[in-house]
């Protein structure tokens, strides 16, 4: 009882103050993980694609590791064909769909389509030619990473009342696992709503913090039953 009346005096004093206060904290980055892409046969182009999203979010001020947001590439084969010319040309068109969404959730916060033609020798010099069209600095893939990472902070911002509120009811129900995983779920870019729900943290035993502290598979478990490929399907399945 008395853990509880103390969450319940946190809300009293805190929650009016959590409304559009989740500021950027220039000493901490965003976390993006970047997925193994779909519908890319060649292994080289695959590596290719990765390695650029990778550094395209360093680039733009996010970090490239595990997290619970996460870049989602389906590329879809347009064109195949063969010039008349001595030597013979290979053209590979392609559709290269990239998205950022949060696997939590299953909210798409960026989403972009890249139309890419590559010429080679060979129909796999064709492909990788093709998808090296997307690196780095595309300026499409900027726009569209610059746009998602404004809108992951945005939705925590306006959803910062409900997730305390959830915080607690599991407090509450003492079920402090589920608690601490929505606590440690919370980006820590959110920098007020991640201190707010951080101090609920010492009403939690320790022996409940261990197993959820630090274990991104704990915590996914509290968001979604299915396996991480069939959570992305899903979420695909609900941006089209």
């Amino acid at each position: 009882m008395k853990r509880i009346l103390i969450s319940i005096l946190l809300v009293a004093t805190s929650i009016c103050t959590i409304l559009g206060q989740s500021k950027l904290d220039e000493n901490t980055t965003l976390a993006i993980s970047v997925e193994t892409p779909s519908g890319i046969s060649n292994k080289n182009a695959a590596t290719i694609i990765e390695n650029n999203l990778t550094q395209a979010l360093v680039l733009n001020g996010l970090s490239a590791t595990e997290s619970r947001f996460t870049t989602i590439t389906q590329a879809v084969l347009v064109n195949k064909d063969v010039t008349a010319s001595a030597p013979a040309k290979y053209i590979t068109e392609l559709e290269v769909s990239i998205f950022i969404a949060d696997l939590y959730t299953g909210v798409v916060f960026g989403q972009s389509s890249f139309e890419v033609k590559g010429v080679g020798d060979s129909d796999g010099e064709s492909y990788i030619d093709a998808i090296r069209k997307i690196n780095s600095r595309n300026p499409k893939l900027k726009t569209m990473i610059k746009k998602a990472k404004s809108s992951i902070i945005e939705y925590f911002e306006a959803h910062g009342e409900e997730i305390i509120g959830r915080i607690d009811a599991y407090m509450a129900a003492k079920d402090y696992q589920a608690a601490a995983s929505e606590i440690y779920a919370i980006p820590m870019i959110c920098r007020d709503l991640y201190n707010m729900a951080s101090e609920r943290i010492a009403y939690i035993p320790v022996e409940d913090l261990k197993i959820v502290q630090g274990n991104i598979n704990a915590i996914s478990k509290h968001f979604y039953t299915e396996s991480r490929n069939d959570r992305i399907l899903n979420i695909l399945g609900g941006s089209n």
